[in-house]
């Protein structure tokens, strides 16, 4: 989970932001997020991971392992840290709550060995998908696999992990730093749930870009957050739905209180005009974002993975239009429980004595609401 990094206004960043949110909205319906590093470039060559693996000495360990996961080892920014502290928080003691690039003291410990035993047990041909997009031919990708893939063997190993119980939390961290980062929102839906394209109109209407609802208040009506706005996290079996802000600390509980009657306010319904302009938005990202041969093809894999079969574009946008004013009205009168809510912060808490106080009392006040 990730959002705008911004300290000040900037244009450029403010279209990154609309475009990550809308990359997790066109996630919840079938599309997959690009890859931080964009598209690779020059061609491909094919070769078995296990042979690179078995190039790898001890002596490799520390330059090879460590090289590759050097940049999860610098602190990463506290508009990036507060979703992995969101996510903690909400999930504990489960791996959904652990950060993705790991700890420094995990990562450090890998060896060869333990790349190769991973390798062994889940990289495995029962649970792999080729997908291709662009200028191709059928046939030849096929002859492509079979050539390099053919003789894969093996099953994996299953793994049972039960979905994850979600806690109710205020987790607070304190940061020297000039601005308060906050995540707050609770359990979401799965990625195939029924509501998926209802629940993605609300997302976008309440904080996917400078039209949303958080947006035009919180931001350009009252002037109380540089960043704000909404998405989904959709997995197999559990979802969250979050809100993002950055803000001053003196304005940070003005704008969690805003934050939590804008929810609030949702379950009651949203007019009609927001809800067609919210549909309207998400349709346009939807066709813009099939426009690379890397987005079409994250789409095939991930329509495979999730459900089994190939969604059309025709087929979603026919069920975005199909969302109406009751179906969002259901999706965030059952998301938007009060005493289910969870509040992640950074900020200088030891600073502003009162901040953290303040904040809890927002917290238990919405969930006494």
């Amino acid at each position: 989970m990730s959002c705008l990094r911004r300290r000040c206004r900037d244009p450029v960043r403010e279209r990154f932001q609309r475009r990550q949110g809308g990359q997790q909205r066109r996630r919840l319906l079938g599309f997959q997020q690009r890859q931080a590093g964009g598209q690779a470039r020059g061609p491909v060559v094919p070769c078995r991971i296990e042979d690179r693996l078995a190039g790898l000495g001890d002596a490799d360990h520390a330059g090879t392992v460590i090289g590759l996961v050097d940049a999860p080892l610098r602190p990463p920014a506290p508009d990036d840290l507060v979703h992995d502290l969101f996510a903690a928080s909400l999930w504990p003691d489960h791996p959904l709550g652990r950060p993705i690039a790991g700890v420094q003291e995990t990562v450090q410990a890998l060896g060869r060995a333990d790349l190769v035993a991973f390798m062994d047990a889940y990289c495995r041909p029962d649970t792999a998908i080729v997908a291709a997009a662009g200028r191709l031919e059928h046939e030849q990708i096929v002859e492509l696999v079979q050539r390099w893939l053919g003789g894969w063997r093996g099953r994996h190993v299953p793994v049972e992990i039960s979905p994850p119980a979600a806690r109710t939390a205020v987790t607070l961290r304190n940061k020297e730093i000039e601005q308060v980062h906050l995540c707050l929102g609770g359990p979401g839906y799965p990625q195939a749930h029924e509501d998926r394209y209802a629940l993605a109109v609300l997302d976008t209407a309440l904080g996917g870009g400078m039209s949303s609802r958080l947006f035009q208040e919180i931001r350009e009506e009252r002037g109380l957050a540089y960043a704000v706005s909404t998405y989904h996290a959709a997995y197999r079996d559990v979802g969250a739905f979050v809100v993002y802000c950055g803000t001053s600390p003196a304005v940070a509980r003005e704008v969690v209180r805003l934050v939590f009657d804008n929810l609030g306010r949702a379950t009651k319904g949203l007019p009609a005009e927001e809800i067609t302009r919210a549909k309207e938005s998400l349709k346009g990202s939807l066709m813009l974002d099939l426009e690379t041969p890397g987005s079409r093809m994250s789409k095939l894999a991930r329509s495979e993975q999730y459900f089994g079969r190939q969604l059309t574009l025709d087929e979603i946008i026919a069920d975005v239009d199909a969302v109406d004013a009751d179906d969002v009205r259901r999706v965030a009168t059952a998301l938007f429980v009060p005493e289910r809510m969870s509040l992640a912060a950074i900020g200088p808490f030891d600073a502003h004595s009162r901040l953290a106080d303040e904040l809890r009392e927002e917290v238990r006040r919405y969930a006494g609401a």
